[in-house]
């Protein structure tokens, strides 16, 4: 062990840190049984677990019960149950005095803990580690409040946590600013789709067609009339003949790369589009994405080529634009087959038109991706940050 550290349960940290149980530094209590809660339309929000990650707020009556368990700014809660069970979150201001549910016990920290230093270190590896030791439940786990006092965590001198504390939380302020620009930038090309593929650039005279009133000069069209399909060309290969044969060129599937393989099928520019899967009828992620280079392909996603009618970024926007439940089979296992894709019907405007509207919406997706690089490179410079600062390899003395 270097000089000046010791050896803990938690692993290695400085001689003048301490590993001690939560319960110690701490009041934690549960929230409002269910019997004390009377929800309506109007009245107190009740915090629950929903609220750490949505803003879906839920009333209730208040009472003389409900003013008993409430909430400072400072305070940390914790999700006791459920997917997210073991999330924590740091209370401001925005909920002082609010009361809690019972499945988010209140943690409330004593003189010697910074609530702050405390919400971070709640969120590392050392802190899951023991959580997933103490759940209890299969189906849905279970954190109960002696448990959650039972969790050990390293404990720096009071003016080290803040100190450590103020580093992560500049650290995470920065990333609420990018999440935040993320959402503007996705409700920015929401609106754009919306506009752009059913009113288009500048229209002025409209007509009634098969998919409602669209612009004089655009067409309905199906995509079997627009685009070459190339499925009888793809192969796929198990995920055991991969291993003799891995390389340089992606492997693709119905939600992109899979794997990296030493050998290629098809070489230039292709619209890729979900075959099957539950995201085919769910829509939590697109559907259809741009490849240009050399890869290979499984029977999982088709592929399509344009023709000198279509612009094949064009067609990517409006297949994750459309709603296509009306051509997907399957309820386990949806399925989006070869004849179905070649149905479906779509707005078509000339040639020019549909590239000026892929120009513009590729360039917010641009934007997108400046966002997303930003956000993975800060996450994973506050985890690097979190492992150095909570094992005292990065003092701030």
């Amino acid at each position: 062990m270097k000089k000046g550290y010791k050896t803990t349960e938690l692993g290695g940290i400085p001689e003048d840190w301490e590993v001690v149980k939560l319960g110690a530094l701490s009041d934690i209590k549960r929230g409002l049984a269910s019997h004390y809660v009377t929800y309506a339309d109007d009245g107190v929000q009740l915090i629950r677990i929903n609220d750490f990650q949505h803003d879906d707020p839920k009333y209730i009556i208040a009472t003389t019960e409900t003013k008993k368990l409430t909430l400072k700014a400072g305070d940390v809660l914790m999700a006791g149950t459920g997917a997210t069970a073991g999330m924590s979150l740091l209370v401001n201001e925005q909920w002082e005095g609010l009361p809690f549910s019972f499945n988010v016990p209140r943690i409330r920290t004593k003189k010697n803990l910074d609530p702050a230093f405390l919400y971070f270190f709640l969120n590392t590896n050392l802190i899951s580690e023991q959580q997933n030791r103490f759940f209890t439940g299969n189906a849905q786990p279970f954190l109960d409040i002696r448990a959650i006092g039972n969790l050990k965590i390293i404990l720096p001198p009071l003016d080290e946590q803040r100190k450590i504390a103020a580093i992560l939380r500049a650290v995470e302020e920065k990333l609420n600013i990018i999440a935040s620009g993320i959402n503007e930038t996705q409700a920015l090309k929401k609106g754009l789709m919306q506009q752009l593929l059913t009113k288009g650039i500048g229209h002025t005279t409209f007509k009634d067609s098969p998919l409602g009133k669209i612009p004089e000069s655009w067409e309905v069209v199906s995509m079997g009339e627009i685009t070459t399909n190339l499925d009888a060309q793809r192969i796929a290969l198990k995920s055991t003949d991969r291993e003799d044969v891995k390389g340089i060129y992606p492997y693709y599937g119905a939600q992109g790369i899979i794997d990296y393989i030493d050998k290629y099928i098809f070489d230039g520019e292709y619209l890729l589009v979900a075959e099957d899967g539950e995201n085919v009828k769910s829509r939590k992620n697109d559907i259809a994405f741009i490849v240009n280079e050399r890869f290979w392909l499984n029977n999982h996603a088709h592929i399509l080529q344009s023709n000198e009618r279509s612009n094949l970024f064009f067609l990517k926007y409006t297949l994750n634009f459309i709603s296509i439940l009306a051509y997907v089979t399957g309820q386990a296992q949806p399925k989006l087959n070869k004849s179905a894709l070649a149905e479906i019907r779509i707005l078509l405007p000339p040639l020019a038109e549909q590239e000026k509207i892929a120009t513009i919406l590729s360039t917010v997706d641009e934007k997108l991706a400046i966002l997303q690089s930003k956000k993975a490179s800060f996450q994973a410079m506050k985890k690097g940050l979190m492992q150095q600062l909570f094992t005292g390899k990065m003092r701030v003395i």
